[in-house]
């Protein structure tokens, strides 16, 4: 099947071209593009002055539509135009337009969010869900890290216990031990004397440190050695060399949990909702800022949202690996939603491929009000998104795993 590509002008607002493996490329006119009614739902693509004599052209143009109509979108139509614009009905498998058309259009609705009556509803954030496209771009940050869970072992917790170990996948698909997540112990300590809010840990808070560094896009040389192989740490200094991040329970059920940075000024608020037609259960992360009201969750926020992985039998009970997430960051200002990352109880895997979403994560953590820190002056700019884009994924991450039951005792 030939892959269909669009090429999108910012300028224009609109589709610039179209190039279709094995047909050639072809230029579209300015107002080609996606259009929506008056109430922003209806989004149409409409390739105007093209003959799709070819049946390769044809072919592809198919195939584009029944991938469109696997994501969150529900497909009203496939209308082909000749003098008099006038649809035909839908059909779901006869997706191929005719030859004679001077016009070929596919209509697409997005599906109406249901509200909760009891947890927030989410999805009417934002208008659309940015997902990954066919234009060709070059991935601007993509990682890959899996869960290793130390053997079951009790102690006297008068030290941290480590609850599990993150670990970051190599090229040569060798596992790097980059995040470890430890349950503080039953005295009091002071774990957190470096961090700006200076949050006390209590039974039942969970804290992660930092091990190796990570490996970003850009190569850069490694300070220390990779060991591959589970190494767990009996040194009770190991244990808080380089906390950081902490995840503290409210005592005030309502509030929820909060999640505190060392390197940032400002902290996140968990809390729990629904999204979806079918209310499925979803954790939304905000950042907590002490100049705005209460009640405004503010621009930037993270959203790990629950997907049914496919081939799952409803019928059956749930088993560990049967769930996965998905994170999402909401710009409430731009209504926009786009997808950076996924997780299931092995693993977690990080990828954005847009310029536009890196632009955001750039204002998420202007927001949180960033620290200097000795080793963000050594690195340009990305590589410091990166950082702070993996140690946030991952740390979001564990706190869901936690609700999710998938740390252990």
């Amino acid at each position: 099947m030939a892959p269909i590509i669009l090429t999108w002008d910012d300028e224009k607002e609109g589709f610039s071209g179209i190039s279709i493996t094995q047909c050639g490329y072809f230029p579209l006119p300015s107002h080609a593009g996606p259009v929506r009614d008056a109430g922003g739902r209806t989004n149409r693509i409409s390739i105007n002055a093209i003959r799709p004599s070819d049946s390769r052209l044809r072919l592809a143009f198919s195939h584009w539509i029944c991938q469109a109509a696997k994501n969150d979108t529900a497909l009203l139509g496939n209308t082909a135009y000749s003098q008099t614009p006038k649809p035909e009905p839908p059909h779901m498998t006869d997706l191929e337009p005719r030859a004679a058309a001077d016009e070929i259009s596919w209509i697409f609705m997005p599906r109406e969010p249901t509200m909760s009556a009891h947890l927030s509803n989410y999805e009417s954030d934002t208008a659309s869900d940015e997902r990954p496209s066919s234009e060709p771009a070059r991935t601007k940050i993509q990682a890959i890290f899996q869960i290793a869970r130390p053997p079951p072992k009790s102690s006297l917790r008068l030290s941290p216990k480590l609850l599990l170990q993150i670990q970051q996948l190599s090229q040569n698909h060798r596992p790097v031990p980059v995040l470890e997540v430890w349950q503080p112990p039953m005295c009091k300590s002071r774990l957190t004397r470096e961090f700006h809010q200076r949050p006390k840990l209590r039974t039942g808070d969970i804290y992660a440190t930092l091990d190796e560094p990570y490996m970003f896009s850009a190569p850069s040389v490694r300070k220390r050695p990779t060991e591959p192989e589970w190494q767990e740490s009996t040194d009770y200094n190991a244990a808080i060399k380089d906390i950081v991040a902490a995840m503290c329970q409210s005592a005030d059920k309502t509030r929820g949990s909060t999640l505190h940075f060392r390197d940032a000024q400002r902290s996140w608020q968990a809390s729990v909702g629904t999204t979806g037609s079918e209310n499925t259960p979803c954790y939304r992360f905000t950042i907590n800022d002490e100049n705005r009201d209460k009640s405004d969750p503010g621009r930037m926020m993270m959203q790990w949202e629950r997907r049914g992985l496919a081939g799952k039998d409803e019928n059956t009970s749930q088993s560990f690996h049967s769930d996965q997430f998905i994170l999402v960051l909401i710009d409430r200002k731009a209504r926009r939603k786009s997808r950076i990352a996924t997780m299931t109880p092995g693993g977690l895997e990080i990828m954005v491929r847009k310029t536009s979403i890196m632009e955001h994560l750039q204002v998420c953590l202007d927001l949180t009000s960033p620290v200097a820190t000795a080793a963000s002056s050594r690195c340009d700019s990305h590589e410091n998104l990166e950082r702070w884009l993996f140690t946030h994924v991952l740390t979001l991450g564990i706190w869901v795993a936690q609700q999710e039951g998938w740390l252990g005792s």
